[in-house]
């Protein structure tokens, strides 16, 4: 006989939940639903109980008061068969007197008197008075009027001499009963209010509670870190401590990586010893701004430099000499401050760069600098100088021939004394137009619909072109060329009409995108956002455009996330539901400082290209730790990443392998172009 083996199967143990079960009973949604259901049944129980002791108190007092009836009409019947059958009633007045007077006072309803044979010799009915409880309950109630007889002794106690009959009145009875159930249903109204209230109360907070932990959850999954208040239900208080646990951890995370993004740009862009840009970063921000310059635009250069800094070295040691440049750059680095559009610099030892935004006060700020420069540092050292070389620049230079023109000038402040200045002025173009005819030129331009949009393509690492970068240019003069922006946008701003340029890009755009379906990229500028109807109009033309509008970006400045990122946050409620895509331009500068960045409603952040020039040159490793870190912090809050101004192979090499999602400029169009 084959041997088999003994297999033995254990039984389900009985009673113990199975995992699924258990999950449901762990979760707080399933345990709020199950507390307001027992909550809802304890209140229909407890109203129950309070309708059930109503009635069984109603029934009993009617019994109760019945048989109160009954014991009265046999007290009052066996009382008047004495005093008939006594002296006190021994006449027919007395007899009448006596039974008028107690069918009165003890409110029957019939009083009768029988004789010895039991024939009716005296009988009176009472006027009734009508109940005042309702009819329906009178029905229900089923009072019955007491009727008791009781005989009075004759000459031999078998035979009685006569009877007298008792009837009482129900209504008195009736109305009683009737006050006791009012006051009854008046108190049980009022518990049951209470206990509806109390559940009410109840099935309110349990949403409550339910409705911030969904709200919470969904901000989460916005990419907003919301805190919210603890509920005082057990059940949920486990959940929301968690949840606000992890939203205060999200958000010191992202606090610490903008911390130390920050950290990463001092130290790509920013001289340990100074705070200001370095010479790299200098120069890749003052072609920027070159690049887009027109002719006659205005720009100040001022070159200032240290007088003999390694001899002051010997003198002083480094402490002192630190002292000295920290100085310098401390007071170059007011200008920015105060002034928009204003830059320094140091490019090396004892070199330091001032850019100003505007024409005409190359020499006056040279000469404030010598003189605000000489007090600090004569006290430092005695034998310090400084010698400064400005420029104006009212031409098309590159950044080499400004410098040069700047070094130009400074050679001849270093044949002067030790606090000197020199001027030298780029004019080979004329003066620009005075305020009032660019004011009236570009509202011609405006109304004329003299201008067109550019197209330079965004391109993601495959080739394809996400959509074009659109910069407005404007036909200044009539049969004129179409002039970029660095032409005219500072006089356009000067003169307030930033919201009429920008409505019009507005328009091109979307004309432009209902003819090929090709996605197009605007800006608009800070000033615009400031004018009070400017969403308004904007959310206009989107609704009247509803397809050309889901294709359609909007750059946004990133200095107004900075400074008012409410305004950037309205923006994104009233235009991301008609299907713009909203980014921030030119950022870096102020990335890692600008609160709550994940709750502004964006898509996309641009990174300025002073932060991608040069990134892959061998000795920039911080630039290209910079950049990294500006990639993980814009995708870990759900944004992508754009790369601006990419002039070289290398430099997009690199970001494809530093994770930008696309990028724009020079080399990316040489990209485009080979694809296509």
């Amino acid at each position: 006989m084959p041997f088999v083996p003994e297999i033995s199967v254990a039984p389900p143990a009985l009673g113990r939940p199975t995992a699924v079960a258990e999950r449901q009973r762990s979760d707080p949604r399933h345990r709020l639903a199950l507390h307001a259901r027992v909550s809802g049944l304890l209140g229909a129980v407890v109203l129950l109980c309070l309708l059930a002791a109503l009635v069984v108190q109603q029934w009993g007092a009617r019994d109760a008061v019945q048989q109160q009836l009954e014991r009265q009409n046999a007290e009052s019947a066996r009382w008047l068969a004495l005093a008939l059958g006594g002296d006190a009633a021994a006449t027919p007045e007395q007899r009448e007197a006596l039974l008028l007077a107690h069918l009165s006072a003890a409110h029957l309803a019939r009083l009768q008197v029988r004789d010895a044979s039991g024939r009716v010799v005296w009988q009176r009915h009472a006027e009734v008075q009508p109940a005042q409880a309702p009819r329906w309950y009178l029905d229900l109630l089923g009072l019955q009027p007491a009727a008791n007889t009781a005989a009075w002794p004759g000459r031999s106690p078998q035979q009685p001499a006569g009877s007298v009959l008792v009837e009482s009145q129900t209504a008195d009875a009736a109305d009683a009963l009737w006050r006791s159930l009012s006051d009854s249903a008046l108190v049980l109204a009022m518990l049951g209010t209470v206990v509806l209230s109390g559940a009410a109360w109840r099935v309110k907070v349990l949403r409550r509670a339910l409705a911030d932990a969904v709200r919470q959850a969904n901000a989460l999954s916005d990419g907003r870190y919301l805190q919210v208040a603890e509920p005082v239900l057990p059940e949920l208080q486990p959940l929301t401590s968690s949840m606000n646990l992890l939203v205060e951890r999200l958000q010191a995370m992202f606090d610490t990586q903008s911390a130390q993004l920050e950290v990463l740009r001092r130290q790509a862009h920013a001289d340990a010893l100074t705070g200001l840009p370095v010479r790299r970063h200098f120069l890749a921000q003052f072609e920027q701004l070159l690049a887009g310059a027109a002719p006659q635009a205005q720009l100040g250069l001022l070159l200032l430099r240290v007088r003999d800094l390694a001899g002051m070295n010997r003198r002083l040691g480094h402490a002192a000499t630190d002292h000295v440049l920290q100085a310098v750059a401390q007071t170059l680095d007011s200008y920015p401050r105060r002034s928009d559009g204003c830059f320094a610099g140091r490019l090396n030892g004892a070199d330091f760069a001032l850019v100003l935004p505007v024409g005409g006060m190359a020499e006056e700020t040279a000469q404030a600098l010598v003189h605000a420069l000489r007090v600090p540092l004569v006290t430092i050292d005695a034998a310090a100088g400084v010698s400064i070389g400005a420029v104006e620049l009212h031409g098309t230079v590159s950044a080499q021939q400004a410098l040069a023109l700047a070094d130009e000038a400074l050679a001849h402040a270093e044949t002067e004394h030790a606090f000197s200045a020199a001027c030298l002025a780029d004019d080979t173009q004329g003066a620009p137009r005075g305020e009032a005819q660019w004011q009236q030129r570009l509202t011609h331009a405006l109304e004329q619909g003299q201008i067109e949009l550019g197209a330079y393509p965004v391109c993601t690492a495959d080739g394809r072109v996400l959509h074009l970068d659109c910069p407005m240019r404007v036909q200044l003069e009539p049969g004129g060329a179409f002039e970029p922006a660095r032409r005219w946008l500072a006089q356009a701003a000067r003169a307030r009409l930033s919201a009429a340029v920008d409505e019009a890009a507005l328009t091109a755009a979307l004309r432009a995108i209902e003819q090929d379906g090709q996605a197009r990229c605007i800006n608009f500028a800070a000033q615009s956002l400031g004018v009070s109807d400017f969403m308004a109009v904007v959310a206009h033309h989107l609704e009247a455009s509803p397809q050309a509008a889901t294709r359609l970006w909007i750059d946004l400045p990133e200095s107004l996330a900075l400074d008012r990122p409410l305004l950037v946050q309205e923006a994104a409620r009233r235009w991301r539901p008609l299907g713009v895509y909203l980014s921030l331009e030119h950022a870096g500068d102020g990335l890692a400082r600008i609160p709550r960045l994940l709750e502004l409603g964006l898509d996309c952040v641009r990174i300025d290209a002073r932060y991608i020039r040069g990134a892959a040159d061998a000795h920039a490793s911080d630039a290209r730790r910079y950049l990294r870190g500006l990639v993980q912090l814009v995708q870990a809050v759900g944004l992508s990443i754009t790369a601006e101004g990419v002039s070289t192979e290398d430099e997009l090499t690199l970001l494809w392998n530093l994770g930008f999602d696309a990028a724009t400029g020079p080399a990316v169009r040489s990209m485009a172009a080979d694809f296509s």
